[in-house]
């Protein structure tokens, strides 16, 4: 087990930082939960050497994927784990997956939807080159499915989240004859539509709720409650510091 500090701090820094930059909302407002997180990550986690912590235990399988990503803290981890001249994580091979891992049921599954997925994203594509659209968050596309087995994988599936658009409506059934389609994947045609609403200022989706709550008019009603419930989380966070 890895019992080096530093390591913690800087990872739990880096996502805060991250977290704040991404929020757009958040960066703009002095009473952001975030800034409040960002401050107090800084304060505790580089300035309270007086508790190392553990981090965890160090395997193959975990530290390559991430060092990709992570370049220079994977590496500090790796060379303290496995010292050594030669020794880089980016020297070594990525490990064989074992063959008991594999779904198959799983993997057509998503095979299927990612062949939808690539038709929405075609027809987006269109209209961006066309100046209709900037973002893929601008549309809520009609996607007809008229294959029986695509549209059976698409039950369940958050297909807006998927194809990153505010909105879609999935339609059992052949489309108009004007609607996107590609030769690969049958049974699937995407009609165009524009997202209406006002753009979330979190999560820049397109959405007619935005402005509903007035403590957050920027925000839509699901973001508005991501952002009480961060408060909340920080809320706590500070309550048990006082505590202890």
């Amino acid at each position: 087990t890895v019992t080096h500090s530093c390591v913690l701090r800087r990872l739990l820094l880096c996502t805060c930082f991250y977290a704040y930059s991404i929020s757009p909302c958040c960066s703009r407002s002095r009473q952001s939960p975030w800034r409040y997180l960002l401050i107090l990550s800084f304060l505790f986690f580089f300035f309270n050497d007086t508790a190392p912590t553990e981090i965890y235990t160090l395997s193959l399988p975990d530290a390559l994927p991430i060092s990709p990503i992570l370049v220079f803290t994977m590496e500090e981890i790796w060379l303290k784990r496995y010292p050594g001249e030669n020794c880089s994580v980016h020297l070594q091979l990525f490990p064989a997956i074992p063959s008991d891992w594999a779904n198959a049921e799983l993997e057509q599954k998503w095979a299927k939807i990612r062949a939808v997925r690539k038709v929405i994203t075609g027809a987006l594509e269109v209209e961006r080159k066309a100046k209709n659209i900037g973002s893929s968050l601008e549309a809520a596309p009609k996607v007809f499915v008229a294959d029986k087995e695509l549209y059976q994988a698409l039950e369940g599936q958050d297909m807006a989240e998927i194809s990153i658009t505010s909105g879609i409506e999935i339609i059992k059934g052949d489309g108009p004859d004007d609607a996107f389609s590609l030769d690969d994947v049958a049974g699937v045609c995407v009609q165009f539509v524009r997202a209406r609403g006002k753009r979330c200022a979190r999560s820049w989706k397109y959405s007619s709720d935005v402005g509903a709550d007035s403590e957050f008019p920027d925000l839509s009603l699901r973001d508005a409650k991501a952002m009480r419930e961060i408060a909340a989380m920080a809320g706590n966070t500070n309550d048990q510091e006082a505590a202890s």
